[in-house]
């Protein structure tokens, strides 16, 4: 075989590894909120979004692709090597930080170690600024859009809903979670994919395959598919089993297993059933919480009502 092509195509699975991991390393913040209050079992949820990750293949352009393919290194410095550090460089740091439970971005990863095999081969002047620029303002920026987004939405959440039941309030955001979950993973498949995309036309380009640099649509797909395939493989005892761990008053370490179909708004009465060293498993009786009328009052949010409800030291029931 031509070893051209053989570097090419070891390169492209490098880089659709890269994706895989991608997925199961960005999944916690797709399904975190649906999980947290059982809208969905975990396995629903990685499913769920494992969807929409996909569906971004189709109608979301390529922009983000093509800066990160060619916006922001100099494609005459880029060889095999440099693509290969880069993406080995982001698949180790990914796994580590994924191993230890640390929230750490992926797309960082990936800019970084692709910016750092380029450096190390030709230096700094390697580097497009112009490209650097945009990235870096948005890494600062992006972080206070969010927080700021989200404290105007829970304002308007509070006043529009304050006088609400908290059975009503859970009936629709329950729906709306389904909703916002969705969008954040074709948000997710949209931006992230692209990065890998981005990468493997660089690949394409470098080696001659590609006479201007452009996104071959099977090169959209197998991104999408790769970071869709990854995102059901996000694992872990306490994520995967639903559970909730708290430390009481003794100071054991104790262990609920939340039934998926209990309501956002409830009253955990738990009860020790068995007991190994500091580890003490307990069953729960989940009932309805006896919440003030105001859904989302300011002492509920500062309580655990809003996440698991009450833990009551009582005898499950």
């Amino acid at each position: 075989m031509d070893p051209v092509l053989l570097a090419v195509v070891a390169l492209i699975a490098i880089a659709l590894v890269f994706d895989f991991i991608n997925g199961f390393h960005d999944a916690a913040n797709s399904i975190a909120t649906i999980v947290a209050t059982r809208v969905l079992t975990p396995g629903q949820a990685v499913m769920w979004a494992a969807a929409f990750n996909f569906l971004a293949a189709f109608g979301f352009g390529t922009a983000v692709a093509k800066t990160v393919g060619s916006g922001m290194i100099d494609l005459d410095v880029v060889t095999a090597s440099v693509i290969f550090g880069g993406l080995t460089g982001a698949i180790v740091w990914d796994l580590i930080t994924w191993y230890y439970g640390l929230p750490t971005s992926s797309s960082h990863a990936l800019v970084g170690g692709y910016a750092g095999a380029a450096i190390a081969k030709a230096g700094f002047g390697s580097l497009v600024a112009s490209g650097w620029t945009k990235t870096l303002i948005f890494i600062v920026f992006a972080p206070l859009m969010g927080m700021a987004l989200g404290w105007l939405l829970s304002i308007i959440s509070l006043w529009l809903f304050r006088g609400f039941s908290p059975s009503r309030v859970d009936r629709w955001f329950r729906r709306l979670q389904l909703v916002s979950a969705a969008l954040y993973s074709l948000g997710h498949g949209t931006n992230d994919a692209q990065k890998t995309m981005g990468i493997i036309a660089g690949v394409l380009f470098t080696a001659g395959y590609l006479s201007a640099f452009e996104i071959p649509f099977w090169v959209i797909i197998a991104a999408h598919l790769a970071i869709a395939l990854g995102t059901p493989f996000i694992s872990g005892k306490d994520s995967l089993n639903n559970e909730f761990s708290y430390t009481d008053e003794s100071g054991a370490r104790r262990t609920i297993a939340i039934p998926p179909s209990s309501p956002m708004f409830a009253s955990i009465h738990v009860a020790p059933t068995v007991t190994s060293g500091s580890q003490a498993r307990v069953r729960a009786c989940v009932r309805p919480a006896r919440a003030p009328r105001t859904a989302f009052s300011s002492s509920m949010i500062r309580s655990r009502s809003l996440r698991f409800g009450r833990i009551a030291p009582r005898a499950a029931c």
